[in-house]
């Protein structure tokens, strides 16, 4: 009994380390939902192959990367980091449809 509350809270410890923070994922969601035009949608970490992703200018692991599902059908893929300005770093997103 005590194996299964273990468990589920390592599996949540995990899921909240690769989520993004409450305000951007906010701003994140209602963008996702006025593109796709959808109502719902599942937002899961994707992961870029290693080989690949040495070869790429910017960062793509899993707390960046994500895939868009609603309804188990590939929606697209969002891509959100940060970006120097003159005095700060600015949130960025990158929508992509499923057909890139």
């Amino acid at each position: 009994m005590n194996l299964k509350y273990i468990v589920m809270l390592v599996v949540i410890l995990v899921y909240q380390n690769i989520s993004l923070p409450k305000n951007i994922q906010k701003k994140v969601d209602k963008e996702i939902s006025e593109t796709f035009q959808v109502e719902t949608f599942q937002f899961n970490p994707f992961k870029v192959p290693a080989e690949i992703s040495k070869q790429l200018p910017s960062e793509f692991g899993s707390d960046n990367f994500f895939q868009i599902q609603t309804n188990n059908k590939l929606l697209g893929y969002a891509y959100v980091s940060k970006a120097p300005s003159k005095t700060d770093q600015f949130d960025y997103l990158v929508l992509l449809d499923a057909e890139l």
